[in-house]
């Protein structure tokens, strides 16, 4: 406090084309006037933002309680159900067939459907495909005999959009997982399996799903992505020795 007031006051003293007429008593009241004023602002606006956040917490916690979980993990289960028995049966078994077949296997996907991608790609290299994820750097060019297996619940991102496009360009298969048909990339897909789920897109949260934005999708995907692995392994008849010898060792 002491070093504040000097400040001030060597300041005011040193500014002499204003203040020459001030003697030093005059000069420390100013100093002492001017730091409260900044105090008593500051700590105004440090009042007003706490308000601001305990008010918002306040109503938060007091107009809308906590919900159950047990009942929330309920309906998430029945979503999730509900979505994947509308998938179409036989999209599914011509992906399996898909991914049998092609000799290297190409996998997209952004944001959380990314994250989903790269869980399927890592089983499948665990059960013996020769499987890629496209933007990783060891990741190579794609050819006509290739697999692309592209993952967007909207079918509009554009980053997506334009790798499904490349894809055309090179001549690789293109299958889409995705829950809009009527999209960009569900158009230039050769194949797509639809999803019934809502968008990250849409406003309105209907009777297929409550959670938000592409979580439904999202989940339904990994496990639709699940299924088809424990269907590739049984066909395959892999052991779990077999499996455990490409997993990482390195962790």
């Amino acid at each position: 406090m002491r070093r504040g007031f000097q400040f001030y006051s060597q300041m005011l003293k040193n500014d002499w084309r204003f203040f020459m007429d001030i003697d030093e008593k005059n000069i420390e009241i100013i100093a002492k006037e001017i730091i409260s004023s900044i105090r008593s602002k500051e700590m105004d606006s440090l009042k007003n933002d706490t308000f601001d956040g305990n008010q918002i917490k306040s109503n938060k916690i007091n107009n809308k309680p906590p919900s159950d979980t047990s009942n929330t993990i309920n309906s998430i289960v029945a979503e999730i159900q509900n979505s994947l028995l509308g998938i179409n049966k036989e999209k599914i078994q011509e992906l399996i067939k898909l991914i049998i077949n092609n000799k290297r296997i190409f996998i997209a996907g952004l944001g959380r459907s990314g994250l989903i991608c790269k869980a399927f790609a890592m089983r499948l290299m665990q059960i013996g495909f020769t499987v890629f994820i496209i933007g990783e750097t060891i990741t190579p060019a794609i050819k006509s005999d290739d697999l692309l297996i592209s993952v967007s619940g909207s079918g509009r991102t554009t980053n997506s959009v334009n790798i499904i496009k490349k894809a055309k360009d090179f001549g690789a298969y293109k299958f889409l997982i995705t829950s809009n048909d009527d999209s960009p990339m569900s158009e230039i897909a050769d194949s797509f399996i639809l999803i019934p789920a809502p968008t990250k897109f849409q406003s309105n949260i209907d009777e297929t799903g409550s959670q938000l934005l592409g979580s439904l999708f999202e989940q339904s995907t990994f496990i639709l992505f699940e299924c088809i692995i424990d269907v590739l392994s049984k066909t395959l008849d892999l052991e779990r020795d077999e499996i455990m010898k490409r997993h990482a060792n390195l962790e």
